[in-house]
């Protein structure tokens, strides 16, 4: 907090000491007389007309009826810039300016006049702003500043300025005058159009940014607001500073350009308060917001729908209630700011930019203080701070994302050891959170039940650690075996377990006599280790089977629900009593393509149900 607060005071020195230490000439003008014959070649640079000119109130004064330096009556004296208190009424501005008759091409840089004004200097007229009149009928408004050129050889300059106002509550020249070359002012010119084209740009690109991101995550207001902030500040940019809208539309109305003027104030103050609300709601009171808002959108609509003569009147309790309301909205992101919350450093950076900058430029307004106006750049730094602020928390959202994508992406992989991917590409799921409760398929599959025999006697020899050591080991064997016969494991069951071929049910025989064959390695590496070898049974049958899920909704399981998976195990079992290794039912000795491959015994016949059916069973010989 306090380095912010250094760096706004240091930005605030920096300024006032670049104000002071400008091209403009200062010289000082005596009841409305100047003298520039002592500048030389300086007078090319640029000097201000600021001080007591000639000010006959109540006329409008033709240049022709002026004498040299003669006054007439009726003079009083008036600082410029300034404005009068007097409104519905117009006047006469005059100043003479002695130079040397050397420097002959010269520019004028002319501001705001309040509320149209027209310019002689030694009789000819070199600017018009709207037509001053003596009644409201004669007259008609304008707002517009611009640089003017003219030639004059002699070493006197008469400068009459004739200014009337029957419409506005600001009369007078309220903007300094600047006289110099001419290349010294089109360059300054030039140089502020640059700022303010840059401004333009800048705002609408943010504003465009924004309103896209708005568009794809539509939740998130904050987006919006900046969005139509950032126009209205462009707006803003393009009636004020060097009045860029004329070179849009030449002929705008006073009074619409007056209201785009306040309107943009209000606007800009509506929208940065619904930001705040946005980001802080839980430190900013609902009533408070409210009264805000509706406040401000009162004399909004007041200033859309009345003249600019009767909304002005409340520009002063306005500006002070706007003070007020900065001060409390900066109390606000001050709180955040205090309780860490997330954007609140970057939103306080922001925002004291504007409220100083802001300060700066009515501080300079009250004084007459001349030099560039530094609120439009404010606005562009707390719109900057908040496109930053926005960026931070989409790099943290894709960061966020990533890592989530990643865990999900591991958690994926590891829930496929639990739940076989071909499971679930039969029930037409592509991941595990798509399968539903009572899921199913009917598929035509080859089921293969593999168990260890007098696995009960051999655990109880063992401790619970090298029991699970052991099935694991075993099974560590079995598994790329399925796999590469075009198989997978359906279902662990303890000392064996159930695995589902889909394709021929060659697959699953070719299965099974690897299974044996590597279960001879595998005893050998037991025997290596003085451990007693194993046995195991395998039972094959091939049918139509439903696969599904089933439970309850906090808790489901895949399953297999067939007489073709009883068979199967009828068929393991069944090895015990033969005293084989293999055995397989007859629909899946049918189903064997060439079976002069493999080796094939007949062991008879079995009863399967309880309708006595029979079905003739095989063991499949190994070595």
């Amino acid at each position: 907090m306090i380095k912010i607060i250094k760096l706004l005071i240091l930005i605030m020195i920096i300024h006032l000491f670049l104000i002071s230490c400008s091209s403009e000439i200062p010289m000082k003008i005596e009841q409305g007389f100047m003298d520039v014959t002592k500048l030389d070649g300086q007078f090319y640079q640029q000097v201000d007309l600021n001080g007591l000119w000639q000010f006959y109130p109540g006329k409008l004064i033709n240049p022709q009826q002026f004498t040299g330096k003669d006054y007439l009556k009726g003079v009083t004296y008036i600082e410029v810039p300034g404005a009068w208190k007097e409104v519905n009424t117009h006047g006469t501005y005059r100043l003479i300016l002695q130079k040397k008759k050397d420097f002959v091409h010269l520019a004028m840089k002319v501001g705001v006049i309040g509320c149209s004004g027209r310019i002689y200097i030694n009789g000819k007229k070199i600017f018009q702003n709207g037509k001053p009149g003596i009644s409201q009928s004669t007259s008609i408004p304008q707002w517009k500043g611009d640089v003017v050129t003219f030639y004059d050889p002699s070493d006197q300059l008469d400068i009459v300025i004739q200014v009337s106002n029957y419409y506005d509550n600001t009369s007078g020249i309220v903007s300094p005058i600047y006289i110099g070359s001419q290349m010294k002012l089109f360059n300054q010119r030039r140089n502020r159009l640059l700022v303010d084209v840059f401004l333009i740009g800048s705002l609408l690109i943010m504003g465009l940014y924004h309103l896209i991101l708005f568009f794809f995550r539509r939740q998130d207001k904050t987006t919006l607001i900046l969005a139509l902030l950032c126009f209205v500040l462009c707006l803003r940019v393009l009636v004020y500073g060097e009045m860029l809208i004329f070179e849009l539309f030449p002929r705008l109305n006073w009074s619409l350009l007056l209201k785009f003027g306040y309107t943009t104030f209000t606007l800009s103050f509506i929208l940065a308060t619904l930001f705040i609300y946005e980001v802080f709601p839980q430190f900013f009171p609902k009533k408070i917001f409210y009264f805000l808002v509706t406040i401000y959108s009162v004399y909004t609509i007041f200033i859309t729908l009345t003249h600019p003569q009767l909304f002005g009147k409340f520009l002063s309790p306005f500006l002070i209630f706007t003070v007020i309301g900065g001060f409390f909205l900066l109390s606000i992101i001050f709180r955040a700011l205090i309780h860490n919350e997330h954007g609140a450093k970057l939103l306080f950076t922001g925002f004291i930019f504007l409220f100083i900058f802001a300060i700066i430029d009515i501080i300079k307004s009250y004084l007459h203080i001349l030099g560039f106006e530094v609120l439009p750049i404010g606005m562009f730094l707390f719109i900057l701070t908040q496109s930053i602020k926005i960026a931070r928390r989409i790099n943290l959202v894709f960061i966020t994302s990533e890592n989530l994508t990643k865990k999900l992406t591991h958690i994926n992989t590891s829930m496929k050891r639990f739940v076989p991917e071909e499971f679930l590409r039969f029930l037409n799921r592509n991941d595990l959170y798509d399968v539903q409760l009572g899921d199913n398929a009917e598929v035509f599959m080859t089921v293969l039940i593999n168990d260890i025999r007098s696995f009960t006697s051999l655990s109880e020899t063992m401790t619970p650690e090298e029991n699970f050591r052991f099935i694991n080991s075993y099974l560590s064997r079995i598994g790329p075996i399925i796999r590469t016969n075009n198989g997978f494991i359906d279902k662990y069951l303890g000392d064996g377990f159930r695995a589902l071929f889909p394709g021929q049910p060659n697959d699953a025989v070719q299965a099974a006599i690897d299974l044996h064959n590597e279960l001879k390695k595998y005893n050998e590496d037991r025997g290596h280790c003085n451990y007693e070898p194993i046995k195991m049974g395998i039972g094959i049958h091939t049918g139509k089977l439903l696969m599904g899920t089933v439970g309850e909704d906090m808790r489901m399981d895949g399953t297999v629900i067939s007489s073709v998976v009883d068979l199967a195990f009828q068929m393991e079992q069944l090895t015990k009593s033969k005293r084989v290794n293999i055995i397989t039912s007859e629909h899946t000795f049918n189903a064997v393509e060439d079976k002069n491959t493999y080796l094939f015994k007949s062991l008879g016949e079995i009863k399967f149900d309880e309708n006595d059916n029979t079905l003739s069973i095989y063991e499949i010989l190994v070595d």
